[in-house]
C-alpha cells in the first residue's frame, strides 16, 4: 500500500482510497469500505454488501467490482471490503444534474437492478420475502405515531397524507418482487458528464417492489425530464 486516504461523509461506513504497487492480483487503485463503530442507518454490514455487489456486477448494473472481504475485525478495526475505484464523482442529495441523458441512464440501471432474480441475494439480505400491504400499513402507522408525538401541534396536511398512504398501501405491492436500493439519489450516484458510472452505498437495500425505488427517485427525475420519458427509458431496458 503506497497511499491510504479516508474520505469524509457516510453514516454507517468508513470509506478510504488505496493505491497499491506490486500486487498483481488487484488493480492499482481500490476503495476500502468498512463498518463504522456505530451504524447510524441500521443497514447492512459490508459482509452482506459484498454479497450484493457480485450478482449486481454480474448482471451489468453499474456497481463497483468486489475484490476481497476482510471479516476479521482485528485487521482494520472492523470488517471491510475492497472494491474497484470507479470514475466520476457523486452529486448532491437534493440536486439533479441538468442532464436528461444521465437521468435516463439511472432509469436503465434501475431496470437492470429490478430484473435480477431475488434468489441471487439470499446470502446478503435478511429475507427474500417482500413486504405485504399489512407490513406497509404498520410502517406507515408507526411513522404517523412518531410524527404526531414529536411535532406539536398536529398537522392537518400530514394527517391527510398519512390517511391517503394507509388507504393506498396495497398498490405499493404491485409488480414482481426485486432488490431495491432504498436510498437512490445523486449523493449515491457516481457520474461523469452525461454517463452514470456507478451506484454506491447499498446498506439500505432490501427485497421489496420496484415502486419503492421508482417513487423515491421520481422527484429527482422530474427535475430533468418528464416522468413519462423516464419510465420509457426504464421499460426500454426491460423494467416492468
Amino acid at each position: 500500500v503506497i497511499s491510504f486516504r479516508e474520505l469524509l461523509g457516510g453514516r454507517s461506513k468508513i470509506t478510504a482510497l488505496l493505491q497499491l504497487a506490486d500486487c498483481p492480483s488487484f488493480p492499482e487503485e481500490l476503495v476500502m469500505r468498512r463498518d463504522a463503530s456505530v451504524n447510524m442507518t441500521g443497514g447492512l454490514s459490508v459482509i452482506d454488501e459484498i454479497a450484493l455487489l457480485q450478482p449486481l456486477h454480474d448482471h451489468d448494473v453499474a456497481v463497483p467490482r468486489p475484490f476481497a472481504l476482510g471479516s476479521d475485525p482485528a485487521i482494520a478495526g472492523s470488517p471491510f471490503i475492497l472494491v474497484s475505484k470507479l470514475s466520476g464523482a457523486a452529486g448532491e442529495i437534493y440536486r439533479t444534474p441538468p442532464s436528461p441523458p444521465l437521468v435516463a441512464d439511472v432509469a436503465r440501471n434501475l431496470a437492470r437492478l429490478h430484473q435480477v432474480p431475488v434468489g441471487a441475494f439470499a446470502a446478503a439480505v435478511p429475507t427474500t420475502t417482500p413486504p405485504t400491504a399489512d407490513d406497509l400499513r404498520a410502517e406507515i402507522a408507526a411513522a404517523r405515531h412518531s410524527w404526531n408525538a414529536c411535532v406539536p401541534p398536529p398537522s392537518i396536511c400530514m394527517n391527510a397524507a398519512f390517511e391517503w398512504l394507509l388507504r393506498n398501501a396495497g398498490s405499493g405491492c404491485d409488480g414482481t418482487p426485486a432488490l431495491v436500493h432504498g436510498d437512490l439519489l445523486f449523493h449515491n450516484i457516481l457520474f461523469d458528464g452525461d454517463q452514470l458510472t456507478g451506484i454506491l452505498d447499498w446498506e439500505l437495500a432490501r427485497i421489496s417492489y420496484p415502486a419503492a425505488d421508482l417513487g423515491y427517485f421520481r422527484p429527482a427525475a422530474e427535475r430533468a425530464m418528464p416522468w413519462e420519458e423516464f419510465m420509457a427509458a426504464y421499460r426500454s431496458a426491460g423494467g416492468e
